[in-house]
């Protein structure tokens, strides 16, 4: 007689992933590393999405405190999770309660309140890790440049360039070109930049980053700031005038790179790939019928724009029309760019517009003038 054959043994449990690990997870698939190497995560409110999700906040609460009376509730802290989700990276995940009665996400740029200072005086370790590191889950955002003048202070925050080099400059300020990952490029730009252009759209295919657009940074030195407002004063007139490099936005930043605070007032604008000299220097001459048109048409599309800049039509924005008489007073080869297939007029830090009044002289006096070719041209 054969022995008894025996029972299967029964299949292990499926292992559940600890709580706790599957929010590093899920955080880890948001991270992100600028140019500078600095870490930082985008989209922070997919990280949120998640905490709030299937209960998974009161479970990561329960697992910080566990083996202990929880001191809070989810519902308690639904207006502090990213700060929740820092103090979690930091593995100071119970101290939760005491910064969710003083701070919330929407405060993440903000000082740090007095109170939590004094509540956390014999922990400062806790406070200042997570004065460093909230400024990761709150990075600076394209979209804010492009509303104009958001002051980025304290040195703490992170620009969300993949890449950044310098392209060139001048007496009163510096160009660098900016990658910028296009998931980072906020719609309303990418429909902008689409609608001008839709054969081209400003993106380009960079092999480490994906998809990716590209964008000049024009940065003043705070002793220069007038020069700065100048020209974005300018450009809230004549942008979008055909010909004129294009700007996006501008803002301000202090860095302390150096060990001393220094102040930057930046430009955000299109991108060019070179400017007059260099495409003549680098770029063979036409040689087709075609090809010399078609250079001589692009070449001769910067003076209608200089001369649709000395007789400028305004249209403010409550529908009324006014006329200037401009002048740009910095025209040299160094301020025509080739950007996006067009010879484009930049540079107008040194501009000057002027009310047309009847029977008055069109004159001004310039602060920056050329003499590159024996002769003022403006």
């Amino acid at each position: 007689m054969s022995a008894p054959v025996p029972a299967p043994a029964p299949a292990p449990a499926p292992t559940i992933p600890d709580i706790l690990t599957s929010f590093k997870a899920h955080v880890d698939k948001c991270k992100r590393v600028n140019y500078k190497g600095r870490v930082f995560y985008h989209p922070v409110v997919q990280i949120k999405e998640w905490m709030i999700a299937d209960n998974r906040l009161g479970k990561l609460l329960k697992r910080v405190y566990q083996q202990q009376f929880t001191p809070t509730t989810a519902e308690s802290i639904s207006k502090s999770v990213i700060v929740f989700a820092i103090l979690l990276c930091l593995g100071y995940g119970r101290w939760i309660d005491s910064f969710q009665q003083y701070f919330d996400d929407n405060n993440l740029d903000a000082p740090l309140p007095e109170a939590l200072i004094v509540l956390l005086k014999d922990n400062p370790e806790v406070l200042n890790r997570f004065d460093e590191e909230r400024w990761a889950f709150n990075p600076a955002k394209i979209e804010d440049m492009c509303n104009h003048s958001k002051a980025y202070t304290g040195g703490r925050w992170i620009l969300p360039f993949c890449r950044r080099e310098y392209v060139g400059g001048g007496g009163t300020a510096t160009v660098d070109g900016i990658t910028v990952p296009e998931d980072l490029v906020p719609d309303t730009l990418k429909d902008a930049l689409l609608a001008k252009d839709p054969n081209r759209g400003y993106e380009f295919q960079d092999k480490i980053f994906g998809l990716c657009y590209q964008f000049a940074i024009k940065s003043y030195r705070d002793d220069y700031h007038r020069v700065f407002k100048t020209e974005t004063r300018n450009f809230s007139g004549i942008n979008g005038l055909k010909g004129v490099v294009e700007c996006f936005g501008w803002y301000t930043e202090e860095t302390v790179d150096t060990g001393q605070p220094q102040t930057t007032h930046n430009i955000l604008l299109e991108y060019g790939d070179q400017d007059l000299d260099e495409y003549l220097a680098l770029k063979y001459p036409p040689v087709l019928t075609s090809e010399i048109i078609d250079f001589w048409e692009n070449i001769f599309g910067v003076a209608t724009t200089l001369n649709e800049v000395h007789t400028f039509s305004y249209k403010d924005p409550y529908g009324g029309t006014e006329d200037f008489n401009g002048w740009h007073g910095d025209v040299k080869p160094s301020n025509i760019l080739f950007a996006q297939g067009k010879f484009k007029l930049a540079d107008f830090g040194f501009a000057k517009f002027e009310l047309k009044l009847p029977g008055k002289k069109p004159e001004t006096s310039l602060d920056g003038v050329t003499y590159t070719f024996g002769m003022v041209c403006s």
